[in-house]
């Protein structure tokens, strides 16, 4: 469902498929899932510098689930576990995830004419 042609997937994609080719580079800053656990640091430090905000020493061996003043996020009303954090260091998913070996071939194969994977 999420894939058909009405789908929110395949409107995402376009949308990004859009953005790559109509508009100009400064107004957006892609952040790619390999860059940001096999580079943490640089990534991160790269979209700071693309939102002109100072840096902000992170701790990237210990995350932790979401809490702001010692209130945490719940998602009981819309799913219990739909949202929970994978909690550790961000190096021990370097090779963990690989979009290719989970989304099935009939997919890629079907929406290869976006032609944009390797930008994303």
């Amino acid at each position: 469902m999420l894939m058909n042609k009405e789908g929110q997937i395949v409107k995402e994609l376009i949308g990004i498929k859009h953005l790559i080719d109509q508009q100009p580079k400064e107004i957006y800053h892609i952040v790619k899932f390999n860059d940001l656990v096999n580079n943490t640091e640089n990534t991160i430090d790269s979209v700071y510098n693309f939102l002109g905000i100072p840096k902000f020493k992170h701790d990237f061996n210990n995350i932790g689930q979401f809490k702001v003043n010692d209130m945490g996020y719940d998602d009981t009303i819309v799913g219990n576990g739909l949202h929970t954090l994978t909690t550790g260091a961000i190096s021990d998913y370097k090779e963990k995830y690989n979009a290719y070996s989970i989304i099935p071939k009939s997919i890629i194969e079907k929406y290869k004419q976006c032609n944009f994977w390797e930008e994303i």
